[in-house]
């Protein structure tokens, strides 16, 4: 037996391969598993996002609507101060009429005249309606107002002053109305700040 030489030449060096069959396709599980975790964060994202979303409406329409609720608040206060002094000026002013007639009263008291209890009559009735008038609109201006708050003590001792000054004879209740008028004013001014800043 004889030494032989051979020469072998490799052209390409063979894969070595384990293969493994387990039947999983693992390559499809990888992405089914990827595109889960894909959906359920999306999902999270979104249901995150739309709770901010509500919770952000929810701060908006408060204050909407105490914006909206200041500003009724303020146009009530505007409006029953308004009426307050008109119907004080329609009391001072039928005192005053009650006075200047006291004259004629006196003479058709004397001829006990028809004409006399007429007189009274219609007078004691307005008079009797103004003050009922007046009273409501004080108490209204009171439930409306803010007794821990300066400006609204004030309004309150203003709208008494005018309340005693115009139910009496010869006095004027120009003055302590002119006084409402500055201090609600005042008040409203703040309030309406207070509404621009949606406090």
């Amino acid at each position: 037996m004889g030494i032989e030489n051979s020469i072998i030449t490799i052209n390409r060096v063979p894969e070595l391969r384990a293969l493994i069959d387990t039947g999983t396709d693992w390559l499809t599980l990888g992405g089914f598993l990827l595109t889960v975790v894909v959906f359920a964060l999306g999902t999270w994202a979104t249901i995150y996002n739309f709770k901010k979303t509500i919770l952000s409406q929810e701060k908006v329409s408060k204050a909407n609507a105490l914006k909206v609720s200041r500003q009724d608040w303020i146009n009530e206060l505007r409006d029953t101060c308004s009426e307050f002094i008109s119907a004080a000026l329609t009391v001072q002013r039928l005192c005053n009429v009650h006075e200047l007639q006291r004259a004629l009263r006196e003479k058709l008291a004397l001829d006990k005249s028809e004409e006399y209890s007429r007189i009274i009559s219609q007078w004691t009735s307005d008079h009797v309606g103004a003050m009922a008038d007046v009273n409501r609109l004080k108490a209204k201006i009171q439930l409306l107002s803010n007794p821990n708050e300066g400006n609204f003590i004030a309004l309150i001792g203003h709208v008494e002053t005018a309340l005693e000054v115009c139910n009496q004879d010869g006095n004027s209740a120009a003055a302590p109305c002119k006084l409402i008028v500055e201090v609600t004013q005042e008040i409203l001014k703040t309030e309406w700040e207070r509404v621009k800043r949606m406090e």
